[in-house]
C-alpha cells in the first residue's frame, strides 16, 4: 500500500504543477518510477 500512496502522491504534484503532457510524460513517468523506487529502497 505505501509503494501506491507513494505512486499516488507524486503523481499528483506532477498533475499539479502541470508537468504531465504528451511528448514528455514517457521520460517523466521513468523519472517518476525512479524515484519511487529510491524511495521505497529508503523505506525498506
Amino acid at each position: 500500500m505505501k509503494n501506491e500512496y507513494a505512486w499516488e502522491s507524486l503523481h499528483q504534484e506532477m498533475t499539479d504543477l502541470g508537468i504531465i503532457n504528451g511528448e514528455d510524460l514517457e521520460n517523466q513517468i521513468k523519472q517518476l518510477e525512479i524515484e519511487v523506487d529510491i524511495e521505497l529502497k529508503k523505506d525498506r
